[in-house]
């Protein structure tokens, strides 16, 4: 007799290859986006503007990290240019080794487009014509201090500028701003607005 868990089960247990491009699962990306939209809208509150002017084909959105260490702003990006772009716009995200290493958040990112960062990653990325999404300062732009709140820091980190020059595609940019000035509703707006 063979045991056969639940697949919600499987896929928790699953280990991806984190240099494949071939993880993504949009029925997956479609349910998390039905799911988490309404929740992250109703807390975060974003503007998200410029879906609009998002160039066809292969490109680098360079974004900036605004949240500390809950950083939402890939899953607010995402969901947005999921539902006004389709899955052909939606980047998949270079991430961090440890990030994508680290059990249960490996489970769950790499099906939604997290892919190891490396140079070699993006690249057989962009040869399938996908978009990719960096964010060049990471922990140091992400865990700034608050006097620093309205600036993004790269610091010397600029790998994407020769990444998008050697691969001919364009940057775009992705600006997250104000997580740190506006507060999250509180008792009773908070209920109501995620029910």
């Amino acid at each position: 007799m063979s045991f056969n868990p639940p697949k919600q089960v499987q896929m928790m247990i699953k280990h991806y290859d984190i240099n494949s491009t071939d993880n993504r699962d949009e029925a997956l990306i479609a349910r998390a986006v039905q799911y988490v939209k309404k929740p992250l809208w109703a807390y975060f509150r974003p503007m998200i503007r410029g879906t609009e002017h998002i160039p066809e084909g292969a490109g680098l959105y360079v974004g900036n990290h605004s949240g500390g260490i809950m950083t939402p702003d890939s899953f607010l990006f995402g969901c947005e240019v999921f539902e006004k772009r389709g899955l052909k716009d939606l980047p998949f995200g270079l991430t961090h080794v440890t990030a994508i290493k680290a059990p249960l958040v490996h489970q769950i990112i790499v099906p939604l487009g997290a892919i190891k960062a490396s140079h070699q990653n993006a690249h057989k990325l962009f040869q399938q014509g996908k978009k990719v999404l960096v964010y060049p300062g990471g922990d140091i732009d992400a865990l700034r201090p608050f006097r620093d709140k309205d600036r993004i820091i790269f610091e010397e980190r600029r790998g994407y500028i020769r990444l998008a020059l050697r691969e001919h595609v364009p940057i775009i940019p992705v600006i997250s701003a104000g997580s740190r000035q506006r507060p999250p509703p509180k008792g009773r707006g908070l209920k109501e607005s995620l029910c």
